[in-house]
């Protein structure tokens, strides 16, 4: 062989062409590979191994970007409750300092909700913003990684805030889709109960059709979920809006449903069982720690900085949890995104393309694309 072009002496493979067996065709090319998977059809563990590659491919700004955001989050909520006690701190005022066996009064009842209940909202709202930012700051980071280049902590917030907007309306419609069923189905016990306030049987008779027909709706419900789940991946990556996005998720998902919820159902069981066996050690770390060190007869100030102590490396351990099961989901969606199109669109010599690499050889017979 020479020593000119992608294989010769000076090509990125050192002179050395990959070779690898093909399915029943003998010695075949193998796929480039510039980052985290092949560019090739992915299998299952492709997939999950690419999930957990791209999490050490970028975890500097994964986890700068998920302490920022949820950090933040917090810091946001803990303003909006407190501005909520602020509010209505008189009327907290007299209904603590009422007279035992006084009633309190409605005028100083009903603040309490409206300004609890605004801080709950906002919350939410600031919960929602967060994980959709977070969303798309796994999937920015997926398509470097697929490329095999390195983002920056800013190049990831810049390009991951511009599809906010995008995202959110999306995961909104997704939720709507899912919901809707469910209170449409709880609007029958409510108004039986309404109607009925002293039929103890027609109240029960209530929630047993509330309760067969969330039985009923399960599948239904799991169904839409995993037909535009590749949505998220195609408004990061194809800049698409909401209902563009959803469309696309249900083309890519079409007549691969059972393995995209299989592949779907396996990450989450992965990532739930390492975020429940990382959790373990800080807990019981924590806990043990606290007891050996809070003597029996201590005082309330002895005792305060081993239960401090325990309650940190507690949260510390959720934290570390949380961060396992929600990145690496998103990870994986992304991963299944880019495994559809390769296979029914070809995407991988435009892949191959972006990252500088030789483009992958053409389909063979008995590989398993782009069908």
């Amino acid at each position: 062989m020479g020593g000119g072009g992608p294989y010769g002496a000076d090509g990125p493979y050192g002179g050395t062409p990959p070779w690898g067996r093909g399915w029943g065709q003998g010695w075949v090319p193998l796929a480039p590979k510039p980052g985290v998977i092949p560019l090739a059809p992915l299998t299952v563990g492709d997939i999950l191994g690419g999930g957990f590659s791209t999490l050490g491919h970028g975890l500097k700004p994964l986890l700068g970007m998920a302490a920022a955001i949820f950090f933040g989050a917090a810091l946001l909520i803990a303003a909006a409750f407190g501005i909520a006690v602020l509010a209505v701190l008189d009327h907290l005022r007299t209904l603590f300092d009422l007279p035992p066996g006084t009633d309190p009064d409605s005028s100083d009842i009903f603040p309490l909700f409206g300004a609890f209940g605004g801080a709950w909202l906002a919350s939410m709202l600031i919960f929602i913003v967060s994980v959709a930012l977070m969303n798309a700051v796994c999937l920015v980071v997926t398509q470097d990684a697929v490329l095999g280049k390195r983002p920056t902590f800013r190049d990831v917030w810049q390009r991951a805030a511009g599809r906010i907007p995008a995202m959110l309306g999306t995961q909104l419609l997704i939720w709507l889709m899912i919901l809707t069923p469910f209170l449409l189905l709880a609007a029958i016990p409510i108004g039986l109960a309404l109607s009925h306030r002293d039929d103890g049987a027609s109240v029960a008779a209530g929630m047993a059709i509330f309760l067969l027909g969330m039985l009923a709706l399960w599948p239904l419900i799991t169904w839409l979920y995993v037909r535009f789940s590749l949505a998220p991946a195609a408004v990061v990556f194809e800049r698409q809006r909401p209902v563009a996005a959803l469309r696309r998720s249900a083309t890519l998902v079409r007549g691969v449903w059972w393995r995209t919820f299989g592949i779907q159902l396996l990450v989450m069981i992965v990532a739930g069982t390492i975020g429940y066996v990382v959790t373990m050690p800080f807990t019981y770390g924590g806990m043990f720690g606290a007891m050996a060190a809070v003597p029996g007869n201590s005082s309330l100030s002895q005792a305060t900085g081993p239960l401090v102590l325990g309650s940190s490396l507690y949260l510390l351990g959720m934290a570390v949890s949380q961060f396992i099961t929600t990145v690496l989901p998103q990870l994986s969606i992304g991963l299944m995104y880019v495994d559809r199109r390769i296979r029914t669109e070809n995407l991988a010599p435009t892949l191959a393309e972006a990252a500088g690499v030789p483009s992958p050889p053409p389909p063979y017979p008995g590989q398993p694309y782009p069908g």
